[in-house]
């Protein structure tokens, strides 16, 4: 029996590590802004267990060998509730800790402070021609915290952009995030506005190839080109994927305390499939919790086709059954979202899986009929945090802010009552009584009772417009009369309208009265009239006679 340590690790990040491969393209791209005097911001971005936390401390190691880098990394993974103090107070620490710098008090105004005494403080500390570098990783929890609280993270974006802009030449900022540019906030989006972004992607096949190799480093695997060629079909070069299936056959194959070092065969591999899909569920969730709403669907409808290209078609009309048609304007960004992620690929005009451990998790796990009770889960929570930031903005009189906030709430709720209702209620206060009016008849169509009394306000306030002419009042009266036959004052209205337009006028707004035919006589019940139909026809008749009386006598 030989003895040999696992050498492929998926627990903990591997840069600065012997075991650490490939990534030369960002490497060499970290290099160029390190170099330039004008730029000085890098964001990484990349889906969860893709390596971004290896590429920033393989980053600090190499860093590390240089003597003109100062490098500090700083992890950000659940400090987003810390105040900008808090923050600072344990960035400074970390910065003294890493650079072996002297102690500095921070007291009093300690944002000032970090900013005009303490950097220049660890400056002075450096080689004259030293680059201090940061390197912020999780900085996603920064953001999320920002958008959940945005008056508590008021400060945070507008302070860190001031910082940035201390000394480019001399200070470099890293970014490590999980979202693509398109879906950053207008604060992050200034804030890295001067930004190079870099996707970190899954291997290439080369790299791919260099981390199932990795049993070479200590002789404790052989394999075959057909059992390289399945992993790589089984995980697409996703690197967590790769390292956790290489892992459990190299397990499985110890686990017979072989003799001799063990060969890799395809029928291993495929032994250990089950296990990987086991093991690896809560890790394949996060992956899976790191793609938007529209981009889960999608993939779920793909990998539910099996072994086939889908069609746009087909996605499209799964978003109409599957009750997710409120992202269906999303449907064609979040295809090339998954397509740029590296889980799907175009093929034959449709788009097909191109990592099998995912289809398969996907197929099993999260089926279109099981993902309408996530989507319906997820979308519930955050219109409920939405509309609680927005309700919160509006009492404290920001209805900017709320406004947008709560059309946030309305895309993903359309009949979101309290949202609704609120919006309307902006709206009037911004004299904006059109989209008011558009959103009361959307109210209107499905909960009637609740819309009436302050539609037909708005209709009866918009009539008195000044600038409105009488053919568009007519109409607005109308318009009146169909929500509530019999309304007093737009039956007025109407007859002081229609004794001038006449008779042409009162048959072209409110239609000619109704006469008895041979169809509707007779004494048959079932083709009466609705008693609310019956008072409107009784009401435009009276109406018409009235103004019919009123031209003759002129």
């Amino acid at each position: 029996m030989i003895f040999n340590v696992n050498p492929y690790i998926t627990e903990e990040p591997v840069g600065g590590e012997k075991i650490f491969v490939g990534r030369i393209d960002i490497l060499k791209a970290v290099l160029h802004v390190l170099k330039s005097p004008h730029e000085n911001t890098i964001v990484l971005y990349g889906q969860r267990q893709v390596g971004k936390t290896s590429v920033l401390q393989e980053v600090v190691s190499r860093l590390l060998t240089k003597r003109h880098h100062a490098p500090v990394y700083f992890e950000l993974q659940d400090k987003g509730m810390l105040s900008l103090d808090e923050i600072l107070q344990c960035l400074s620490n970390i910065i003294l800790h890493c650079l072996k710098i002297p102690p500095f008090v921070l007291n009093g105004d300690f944002s000032r402070m970090f900013q005009e005494e303490f950097i220049p403080h660890v400056l002075s500390h450096l080689h004259e021609k030293a680059i201090l570098v940061f390197l912020f990783d999780e900085f996603d929890s920064m953001i999320n915290a920002a958008e959940s609280d945005k008056s508590a993270f008021a400060d945070f974006f507008p302070y860190l952009n001031d910082l940035m802009s201390l000394n480019p030449g001399r200070i470099k900022f890293f970014f490590a995030i999980r979202r693509r540019r398109e879906h950053l906030s207008e604060a992050c989006l200034s804030l890295f506005r001067n930004a190079t972004f870099i996707h970190v992607p899954f291997f290439s096949p080369k790299e791919t190839g260099d981390v199932i190799h990795l049993s070479k480093q200590n002789t404790s695997l052989k394999w075959t080109e057909d059992s390289l060629s399945r992993i790589m079909e089984l995980t697409g070069g996703h690197p967590y994927l790769t390292q956790h299936i290489c892992r459990i056959v190299w397990e499985r194959l110890y686990d017979d305390a072989p003799e001799t070092i063990p060969f890799v065969r395809v029928s291993d591999i495929e032994k250990a499939v089950p296990d990987a899909l086991r093991l690896g569920s809560n890790m394949l969730e996060q992956i899976w919790e790191g793609l938007g709403l529209a981009e889960r669907m999608a993939a779920s409808l793909i990998a539910e086709a099996r072994d086939r290209a889908v069609m746009p078609a087909e996605i499209e009309q799964g978003f109409q059954e599957n009750n997710a048609d409120v992202f269906a304007g999303e449907l064609e960004h979040a295809v090339r979202g998954l397509e740029e992620w590296g889980w799907i690929q175009r093929e034959d005009k449709g788009c097909r899986m191109r990592v099998e451990i995912l289809h398969r998790w996907i197929a099993l796990n999260k089926p279109p009929s099981i993902l309408q009770n996530e989507i319906r889960r997820v979308l519930g929570d955050t219109v409920h945090r939405l509309f609680a930031s927005a309700w919160k903005f509006y009492r404290d009189g920001e209805t900017e802010m709320a406004a947008s906030l709560l059309e946030q709430v309305m895309r993903l709720d359309p009949r979101h009552l309290k949202a609704n209702q609120l919006l309307i209620e902006i709206s009037l206060a911004q004299k904006q009584s059109e989209k008011a009016l558009e959103l009361l008849e959307s109210l209107y169509r499905y909960n009637p009772w609740m819309a009436r009394p302050r539609l037909l306000q708005v209709l009866l306030s918009q009539a008195k417009e000044n600038d409105k002419k009488k053919e568009e009042r007519l109409v607005i009266y109308r318009r009146i009369l169909e929500i509530e036959p019999g309304q007093s004052e737009a039956l007025a209205k109407c007859q002081e309208l229609l004794e001038i337009k006449g008779d042409a006028g009162f048959l072209k707004v409110c239609g000619p009265p109704e006469t008895e035919t041979a169809e509707t006589a007779g004494n048959n019940e079932d083709s009466a009239p609705e008693p609310e139909k019956t008072c409107r026809m009784f009401q435009f008749r009276q109406l018409y006679r009235q103004a019919m009386g009123v031209l003759r006598r002129k």
